[in-house]
């Protein structure tokens, strides 16, 4: 470890000074999405005029003529706009390796922090961005065709200022209401949040920012931002960028609450443990214990947010699981995939698990309570 944490201080960027914050890129422009799919269609000898991040004109005429020639081959739906760029950036490179190349993920992460020992905390998080990316890559074969920006700070306080200074980097508007950095750093020894455009960690700080305290919190903080990763991923596979809202209420498209977040879980949970994947009776056990003891139905984890307590995230976190080990891991991120294109959570639970959401979350009561029925349920794969 700390071999990998010298070469990666070593190596790191220099960075650039911007007012109060640091960081390695500089601005993006107007849209990364629709940019994104501007250069991949110039590659393919497309005339998209200038690559501006702008719907212009000729970019309107050059996605109807990419559509024609290559609609129903790339996946890719008319009419075009900022939010299905973002599946058209995807699903371009997917359908042709080479156009990977103008995938905004494709540049180096954008990390803010603060001034005071701005190196070895810039060389931390990148390297723990590049092992949480690498994970996905090897154990799921899922890359990130967007990006975000990665935060990072010893003070809790100061989280809002550099997000505010992320998002006007990003063209994006700030928030409407700022990080509950209470919430979220406080009394915990790492605490993280995401959204579609960030993720935002922050850490106790330490006596000394040596070698010694990276080694010690990387492991924790990795794994920590593997989760928020996979959420990066739902936002990316469901085409929820920017976000939606289900047509049929007021709650958003990305959801339930617990298959969010539970799936979120078990991912960060087999980069720490991976012999849960295996699903023998010991594992099963220790992922359904702090359901059985929560006594939480799944059907009060089904709002947005609503998966904001030790008793809900283990509820949350065996549901998904037991989800994983009957239809395979990569079921968890197929649903995001279906949802996308579905827009609609029972449809795209249906197609990829075979059942409504309804039934499962009144089907889960029994395998939240009996080990049996739970090993019965996993065992019989064929439903």
């Amino acid at each position: 470890m700390r071999r990998g944490f010298v070469d990666a201080l070593r190596t790191v960027a220099a960075p650039v000074f911007v007012g109060l914050f640091f960081v390695l890129s500089g601005p993006a422009i107007a849209s990364e999405r629709v940019a994104c799919v501007q250069s991949q269609l110039a590659l393919l000898g497309y005339d998209v005029g200038t690559v501006d991040g702008k719907i212009q004109t000729k970019t309107r005429a050059a996605t109807r003529s990419a559509f024609r020639d290559l609609g129903a081959e790339a996946q890719l739906t008319l009419p075009f706009d900022d939010r299905r760029a973002g599946r058209w950036c995807r699903e371009l490179g997917l359908f042709n390796p080479d156009l990977q190349a103008a995938w905004p993920s494709q540049n180096p992460i954008v990390i803010y922090t603060d001034q005071s020992d701005t190196a070895i905390k810039q060389a931390v998080l990148s390297q723990a961005e590049a092992t949480a990316r690498q994970f996905f890559m090897d154990q799921f074969d899922v890359k990130l065709s967007g990006s975000f920006a990665l935060l990072g700070t010893d003070d809790p306080e100061y989280i809002n200022t550099l997000l505010v200074t992320a998002l006007s980097d990003r063209g994006v508007r700030p928030r409407k209401t700022p990080l509950d950095y209470e919430k979220i750093c406080k009394r915990r020894r790492i605490g993280a949040v995401a959204n579609r455009n960030f993720v935002a960690m922050c850490w106790r700080k330490p006596d000394l920012y040596d070698a010694a305290w990276a080694q010690q919190i990387m492991p924790h903080l990795t794994a920590i931002l593997v989760h928020e990763f996979m959420h990066q991923a739902q936002y990316e596979l469901a085409t929820d960028i920017p976000v939606r809202r289900l047509a049929s209420n007021k709650d958003w498209l990305l959801g339930p609450s617990w298959m969010v977040e539970g799936s979120a879980e078990v991912i960060e949970e087999l980069f720490r443990n991976p012999i849960i994947q295996s699903g023998d009776g010991k594992s099963l056990f220790q992922m359904q214990k702090p359901a059985r003891s929560a006594r939480v139905v799944l059907d009060e984890l089904n709002q947005s947010g609503s998966v904001n307590t030790a008793r809900g995230y283990g509820t949350a976190r065996y549901a998904a699981y037991v989800l994983a080990q009957k239809f395979g891991v990569q079921s968890l991120f197929d649903y995001f995939q279906a949802l996308g294109e579905t827009e609609d959570r029972d449809a795209a639970f249906q197609r990829v698990f075979g059942q409504s959401l309804a039934s499962f979350e009144d089907e889960f009561e029994g395998l939240r309570r009996e080990f049996g029925t739970a090993r019965a349920y996993i065992r019989n794969r064929s439903q």
